[in-house]
């Protein structure tokens, strides 16, 4: 905070950062599984995918974090809460068509309901929506949660000073 650099700066800064280490961690369970046999039908947009995935969810983490508190274990429980369920009804483990009419409306707020989407697409060939609203959901997820982080450390960062 000392540098003559924005807040916007450095909170890019740490989004551009996670989600290096995200594309990198990403990458190994890609690299095994290719290593064994697996084909990556479309890695188009399988790569597309992923590099959005890994910035939506940097800048999501970066939210979580927006909060002044002097526990870090408080954010840590409030990111379980909600990462937790995300990955059960986002269509991971059961594919949407097979949830509830319920489940899929609750999924379809989930970005990783698209990622999987997309994944699927990649390496079976069959998805669930078209490729177009996954990739534009992912982006515009991507888009809020970035506009939002901004916001709420330009807002609390002053206080945690």
């Amino acid at each position: 905070m000392s540098c003559p650099v924005s807040i916007s700066t450095i909170i890019l800064g740490d989004i551009l950062a996670s989600f290096a280490f995200g594309v990198l961690i990403s990458l190994v369970p890609v690299l095994v599984g290719l290593s064994i046999g697996a084909t990556i039908h479309q890695p188009l947009v399988f790569a597309v995918g992923l590099i959005l995935a890994a910035f939506c969810f940097s800048a999501l983490g970066l939210i979580f974090s927006a909060a002044p508190t002097s526990m870090p274990s408080t954010i840590m429980m409030l990111s379980a809460m909600v990462k937790f369920p995300v990955v059960f009804i986002s269509g991971v483990f059961i594919p949407l068509s097979d949830l509830p009419v319920w489940g899929r409306a609750i999924a379809f707020v989930s970005p990783l309901t698209y990622f999987t989407d997309l994944t699927r697409h990649s390496l079976q060939a069959s998805s669930y929506l078209p490729i177009g609203v996954d990739l534009g959901v992912l982006l515009g997820f991507s888009v809020l949660f970035l506009v939002l982080a901004m916001k709420l450390h330009q807002k609390t960062m002053p206080r945690r000073i």
